[in-house]
């Protein structure tokens, strides 16, 4: 009996990676990063809170905490994010020590400071 010639190894196939679809390149905003991050970025300043900003950049509903959680340890993101928070803080010329200060004295507060009761 003939034995069969062994057949030619292959090469172990490369790893595909996944490239955006044509006309949907990730578009990049002046600061580097992409305009869905920056977009982040931005909404982030105002909220506060990763998952909402995520989802108003445009990533998921089901995985925007994971998203915001990967966002925000992007050292990119986080110097973005220090540098409108500084600027916001400029505009409006207050810093959170201010406002901690005067939520603590409202707080701790005579409520009879608060209110004046005039009697007719």
């Amino acid at each position: 009996m003939a034995r069969k010639p062994a057949a030619p190894k292959k090469a172990p196939a490369k790893k595909q990676t996944r490239k955006a679809p044509a006309g949907k390149a990730a578009q990049k905003a002046p600061t580097g990063l992409t305009k869905q991050q920056e977009h982040f970025c931005r909404s982030y300043v105002v909220h506060h809170n990763g998952a909402r900003p995520a989802r108003d950049a445009g990533y998921s509903a089901n995985t925007a905490r994971e998203q915001a959680y990967d966002l925000l340890t992007n050292t990119h993101i986080q110097r973005l994010i220090q540098k409108l928070q500084k600027e916001c803080a400029e505009r409006l010329q207050i810093e959170q020590d201010q406002i901690a200060d005067r939520l603590w004295r409202t707080v701790t507060g005579d409520v009879n400071d608060l209110v004046q009761v005039s009697l007719p």
